[in-house]
């Protein structure tokens, strides 16, 4: 049931009338809709960033490898004309 799923007592404190039971049951719904929005939006900005790993690693190599070769920003320009 509904309950099943959005519970986090021990089922001592319960609503009795159909109204309490419904009223419960749409708080349960709420809430779990509620929650999954923020989910949603930092699911996906994980996604992107594992979607741009490749490039982020490679941005850091190619940049330690510059630095390490004694390179500085200026020099970039005058290696690509």
């Amino acid at each position: 049931t509904v309950v099943t799923v959005g519970t986090v007592g021990y089922g001592d404190v319960v609503p009795v009338s159909p109204w309490g039971s419904l009223v419960t049951v749409a708080m349960i719904v709420v809430s779990a809709l509620y929650m999954s929005i923020p989910v949603g939006i930092v699911g996906k900005a994980f996604s992107d960033v594992w979607d741009d790993r490749d490039k982020l690693l490679m941005i850091h190599r190619v940049r330690n490898r510059f630095l390490d070769r004694g390179y500085k920003a200026q020099d970039i320009p005058a290696m690509f004309c």
